[in-house]
């Protein structure tokens, strides 16, 4: 989501977030470049993979707007693995990554592991969607890193005017980037690379757009595997900060039910309120070392910072286990540890988001205005000041109908979710008949790579059905155990645990 520096914190994360009756695609497609393993290198050596053996890439050219015969051509960018055997099945697995904005051909280099066992039959196919990756992005010239001595709104407010610059730059297009066209597109790749039926991969907005392509070309799909389901309809200005309120009560709930963590930081919720109270009435400015350079810098560290650093810890099984310890030290007025936490997340890119097409689907799909007196954090008031001047699309009528179908879905939920919790799986499983929910009790955002959760994804891929599944497995995955720090003597530096740095939110 949000981009480095106090993008990462004010905007939404990543890993956010269309879900039948068919139809046939009104776009057209030519293969320009065929499929050839030198055009992965020769395109970008960033995507090139030489652990895969194999690896194929190539451009299918579709219209901007498929209604215009008059319209631009652009590329889609495509990625394909084949598969590790002689006799691959007639179906591959297309992997549809989220943000929404994200480009799935850069996030193919972390999953060859996660689907290596797929690949022993199927190809593995990325496919960057239309504004992200290579495929026309709709990028944003979003300046350098902002000065952390500046407060949330100056730095909200910065950032407010890059975005309007690029919202005016994207115009003319932008209404072409939502996901109702995006799933034509991936029905041009099928029928372009000869495949008759495809099984799809999605995480968080991805499955919602995997839900789309499944509503509008139910016969072309094989299964569906959905992580973090986001569902078109969720309303992110009613539905994200209970979600996220949510996420942090269990956190604190489990810390209160551990004696070491009780003992050592206390009611970690009523801290957190507490902390955003102070922090409201007054600002604070921490001096710390880097702890990735060790160079001393300042941060002023607010509610709103405080809110996202929370928030966005909760993505991370690794990270959520710390914030017992960020709240505790601060509430006792020692803000190292969380201007650390701060700056290690403000130095990352960690999903190299295409902001044009973020906020396109956005602005157009998820955000509605919050109702006279209606709660909300930092993250949707600035989205709907985002969304008051952004380019403005049309959806299809079917948007915000449930997607209805009988075709194998595996449901992947991470309990301590703070975005797409396991209630948003239940509402599309109730329309989904051959449907399986399964629910990591220690998961949070994107969950298909913890414990035995792969090995559950390939036997399902495998068979297409979610009839005789033991998945008491997934049972073992528990949350991580607090951080327990040793108590600092008086005016002792309180060191950064090292799993920040090992740290990163996948998604």
């Amino acid at each position: 989501m949000p981009h480095g520096k106090v993008r990462l914190l004010v905007s939404l994360c990543s890993m956010l977030l269309i879900a039948g009756c068919e139809k046939q695609s009104s776009t057209t497609a030519t293969l320009q470049t065929p499929l050839h393993e030198d055009n992965c290198r020769a395109a970008d050596d960033d995507w090139y993979f030489p652990i895969v053996k194999g690896q194929q890439c190539g451009v299918i050219a579709v219209r901007e707007n498929p209604a215009d015969n008059n319209s631009r051509m652009i590329d889609l960018h495509v990625l394909r693995l084949p598969a590790v055997t002689l006799r691959a099945a007639a179906d591959p697995l297309m992997i549809i990554s989220g943000g929404p904005g994200q480009s799935a051909i850069k996030l193919a280099k972390d999953f060859p592991w996660l689907f290596a066992d797929v690949r022993k039959q199927r190809d593995l196919i990325f496919v960057d969607q239309r504004g992200t990756g290579k495929s026309s992005p709709l990028e944003c010239e979003l300046g350098e890193t902002p000065d952390n001595h500046l407060s949330s709104e100056q730095q909200h407010q910065q950032f407010l005017d890059q975005l309007q610059q690029c919202a005016e730059s994207h115009a003319a297009v932008a209404p072409y980037y939502v996901t109702a066209f995006a799933i034509d597109d991936m029905e041009v790749v099928r029928q372009t690379l000869g495949y008759e039926k495809l099984n799809l991969w999605g995480v968080s907005y991805g499955t919602r757009v995997a839900l789309s392509y499944l509503r509008a070309y139910p016969q072309q799909v094989r299964s569906v595997i959905l992580d973090g389901v986001a569902p078109a309809g969720m309303d992110l200005s009613k539905s994200w900060l209970v979600d996220n309120q949510r996420a942090l009560a269990l956190i604190a709930e489990q810390c209160h039910g551990h004696e070491a963590c009780q003992q050592r930081y206390g009611d970690i919720q009523n801290h957190y309120q507490a902390l955003l109270e102070r922090l409201a009435g007054s600002a604070v400015t921490v001096d710390v070392n880097h702890p990735r350079t060790a160079h001393s810098t300042s941060l002023q560290i607010d509610p709103v910072k405080l809110e996202g650093l929370v928030r966005m810890s909760m993505y991370s099984r690794d990270l959520a286990r710390l914030l017992p310890f960020f709240i505790h030290e601060a509430i006792e007025q020692r803000y190292q540890p969380l201007a650390g936490a701060l700056l290690v997340m403000n130095d990352q890119d960690f999903t190299g988001i295409s902001y044009g097409m973020h906020y396109t689907v956005l602005c157009n799909e998820d955000y509605q205005a919050p109702e006279a007196g209606q709660e909300v954090n930092s993250s949707i008031r600035f989205m709907g000041q985002a969304c008051a001047f952004w380019p403005k699309a049309e959806l299809p009528d079917s948007y915000y109908q449930p997607v209805v179908s009988d075709v194998p879905v595996l449901i992947l939920s991470g309990d301590r979710d703070p975005v797409t919790p396991p209630r948003w799986g239940e509402s599309v499983k109730e329309n989904l008949s051959q449907s399986r929910h399964i629910v990591v009790p220690g998961g949070h955002h994107f969950v298909s790579g913890e414990g035995c959760v792969r090995q559950l994804m390939t036997l399902f891929i495998q068979s297409a059905s979610v009839q005789d599944m033991d998945t008491t497995c997934v049972n073992n995955i528990a949350p991580f155990q607090p951080y327990l720090s040793i108590a600092p003597a008086a005016n002792e530096p309180v060191i950064m645990p090292a799993a920040m740095e090992a740290s990163h939110d996948k998604h």
